[in-house]
């Protein structure tokens, strides 16, 4: 499908040059046909290898080479590696290889080891998956011990580690010079590589609408070439030899930046500019684009996997077609010169955020306006920065200079770049989830109408803004309407089990309240951040802690740092190991703008107008350490109870049973204290209509006992279950 889109969208862009010319039409139908049969055919030979694994989780003979350093610290190293063999049998696979030790392998050298080797989708979360698909990632080899791996002498590609090795000094080297957070925004912004770059940082670009400003565009590679091209007029270089010098400065940025994909588009079509210029020939620039992109997906298959591709050439695509008309309406127009540079770089960011909204919608999920203007003030203060760089990493190279003044104004920008995103992410609903019913059919409608404009010879090609309004107009109402038939009379609701841990998830209107029950697993985090994303939910409102746990402090922190979390409520500390989470958490969140709270044993927290959570009882019993957790969910017109099992040892039973008997939902979970008896039966209120049990044994002799038409639904072996609370 991919392939057959490639094809489509070449075609078009051809046909818009040659209408009028069948023949010249029917030739190039005839290529990107052909172009795109081969790349379907390697997409199919690349996606459709069986991996020969035997056992799960049990050693493995590998054999591979070591293709790139990712990363090493203290107790840790990570590889790229190319796996030549595999429990004997010969392979040729991409992997990552992950050591829990301090390992000293470098590019080029051959590794014999014993570790286990696993998919990528059963170890990473969905976003690394996605990460490792889109770089041919087909396998994850994980070893513990340093004894069983053997290095070998191997071939030294010393291209690659060459320009590895520089990459890895120009990172240590802004890292020292701008700090640590400014640092690894500045390489993300010059070198494209996120190793250095924060999480949160990645989460501030992507829900305030400029995430594309982190990936190496056209802007990038114009300003690295504009300087040289300069200095090369000023020493008077002829022409030719400059675009040859040019074009070689052009292939050691690309290596330098280790190939990015959108680096590759950028490059490829700035080498298909000076390869016309050198020939006297006149550029096409959707010729060039379809023309990269073509030999991109034919040398490597896995880029259609890849996000920033789809989301490089959709953006240009959207450039190249639609911003020649709007300079040419604008040249009729007696319009100052800073007004028109305004208003067009005010159309080319709608331009680029309308090409790609699509793209997101697949890949993120959701989408927000604020890009739109935020793009317009960024986009100079990142030209700034990429001039200032190369100057204070050259500054910092040569003897007897100090790159300190340079690299102040540096850091100020960074700052400024960084703290405006995080501003503008912090704000409430500022990013809309596209999970929405429709969504997808009116992004889908609106670029099929948007693509048969440009085909159409048109006398105002103005007119090609009313897809996108009428696009917006259309997802603003039907959204509206989706939220007030679902939201409007319900309170829809999840319940998740990772493991023994599970959480709550509730939404009412939009407010997305977490409660969690778990130990602190970082797993049940990621489970319910899926859960309230598939309610087209992009920002968690309130977290409820039911206890203090050590992992806690890890688990919340990455959640904060993947999403926007407002508020978090902990329990009242009780002793030194709760008021040492407490404060961990404090020294964490807040700098993220979370907001951390305190409740007793007999709050009520009005979360919401519809939404009251109250905690029960957290008591504990002498035979263990973990507390039992019980509390209770209120809406106006129903009542949610969840309880361990194990409450039945402790003297809060008798509230417990009293408070079930009027509930309308029972959530019996797994986490807590060993449960020695199976739960006794006793009386269920008449109003019961649902029982969640987590397929615990202990509840055996409960469910099996409830019957007949009046019993309550029985839910056991729960992963992920919705429900709906009425309010």
């Amino acid at each position: 499908m991919i392939a057959i889109s490639v094809a489509f969208l070449g075609t078009l862009c051809f046909w818009i040059k040659c209408r009028g010319k069948p023949s010249a039409l029917l030739l190039t139908l005839t290529l990107c046909l052909l172009l795109s049969g081969i790349l379907l055919l390697r997409s199919a030979m690349h996606f459709g290898i069986e991996i020969p694994l035997y056992e799960e989780d049990a050693p493995c003979a590998v054999t591979c080479r070591i293709l790139e350093e990712e990363g090493s610290g203290n107790g840790y190293a990570r590889y790229t590696v190319n796996i030549t063999e595999l429990d004997g049998q010969k392979t040729d696979l991409c992997a990552t290889l992950e050591c829990t030790y301090a390992a000293t392998c470098h590019i080029g050298d051959t590794v014999v080891l014993s570790a286990i080797v696993s998919l990528p989708e059963k170890v990473y979360s969905q976003e690394e998956y996605l990460y490792s698909v889109a770089n041919g990632i087909r396998l994850h080899v994980l070893s513990e011990q340093e004894s069983q791996m053997t290095v070998l002498g191997g071939e030294k590609t010393a291209f690659r580690e060459f320009f590895s090795h520089l990459r890895a000094n120009l990172a240590s080297r802004m890292l020292r010079l701008v700090g640590k957070r400014n640092g690894g925004l500045a390489i993300t912004l010059f070198l494209g590589d996120r190793t250095y770059l924060n999480t949160e940082i990645t989460t501030h670009f992507r829900r305030s609408g400029v995430s594309h400003l982190l990936a190496l565009s056209g802007m990038h590679v114009s300003i690295l070439l504009g300087i040289f091209a300069s200095v090369g007029t000023k020493v008077r270089v002829p022409k030719r030899i400059r675009l040859i010098l040019l074009a070689i400065l052009l292939i050691g940025y690309l290596a330098l930046t280790d190939f990015r994909i959108s680096a590759i588009r950028a490059a490829g079509m700035v080498l298909l500019m000076y390869l016309a210029e050198f020939s006297g020939q006149q550029n096409d620039p959707l010729t060039s684009l379809c023309f990269v992109g073509f030999m991109m997906l034919a040398v490597s298959p896995s880029t259609v996997a890849d996000a920033g591709f789809w989301m490089s050439f959709s953006a240009v695509f959207g450039l190249v077609t639609i911003l020649p008309y709007f300079n040419e309406w604008l040249k009729c127009k007696n319009i100052s010169h800073v007004l028109s540079t305004v208003c067009a770089s005010l159309v080319a960011s709608v331009t680029a955020i309308v090409a790609v909204v699509f793209i997101s919608w697949i890949f993120s999920g959701e989408f927000t306006l604020m890009g739109i203007p935020l793009t317009v003030i960024l986009s100079p203060v990142l030209s700034l920065i990429l001039m200032l760089i190369p100057a204070v990493l050259l500054l910092d190279a040569l003897p007897f200079f100090s790159a300190t003044p340079v690299a102040f104004p540096l850091r100020l920008l960074l700052e400024l770049m960084g703290r405006l995103t995080a501003k503008v992410s912090e704000i409430p609903r500022v990013s809309v989830s596209l999970q929405t019913p429709y969504a997808g059919w009116i992004l889908g409608v609106m670029t099929a109408v948007l693509l048969l404009l440009l085909c159409l010879p048109l006398k105002r090609k103005l007119w090609l803004v009313l897809p996108p309004v009428l696009a917006l107009a259309v997802f603003c109402t039907t959204t509206f309407m989706w939220y007030h038939t679902t939201f409007g009379t319900q309170v829809t609701a999840a319940y998740v089990v990772r493991g023994s841990g599970s959480a709550l998830i509730v939404n009412d209107y939009g407010s997305v309240t977490v409660i969690d029950t778990s130990a602190g697993s970082d797993a049940v985090m990621r489970e319910a951040q899926r859960a309230y994303e598939k309610m087209a939910a992009t920002e968690v409102d309130f977290l409820i802690l039911t206890h203090c746990h050590r992992a806690h402090v890890t688990s919340v922190t990455k959640l904060a740092k993947r999403t926007a979390l407002h508020r978090i409520y902990v329990p009242m500390p009780k002793s030194d190991e709760d008021y040492l989470v407490l404060s961990a958490l404090y020294d964490r969140l807040a700098p993220l703008g979370t907001d951390i709270l305190c409740y007793g044993p007999k709050d009520a927290l009005q979360l919401t107008s519809q939404v009251v959570f109250t905690p029960v009882a957290s008591p504990s019993i002498a035979r263990s350490t973990h507390p039992i957790v019980s509390y209770m969910v209120q809406t106006p017109s129903q009542i949610v109870t969840f309880a361990h099992p194990s409450i039945q040892e402790t003297d809060a039973f008798s509230t417990f049973r009293w408070i079930t008997e009027r509930s309308d939902i029972l959530i019996f979970g797994e986490d807590g204290p060993v449960i020695k008896h199976p739960m006794t039966l006793f009386e269920i209120g008449k109003s019961t209509r649902l029982i969640l049990t987590d397929g615990t044994d202990a509840l055996t002799s409960l469910v099996g006992t409830l019957s007949g038409s009046d019993a309550p639904c029985v839910i056991t072996d729960i992963t992920c279950y919705k429900f709906s609370i009425p309010k």
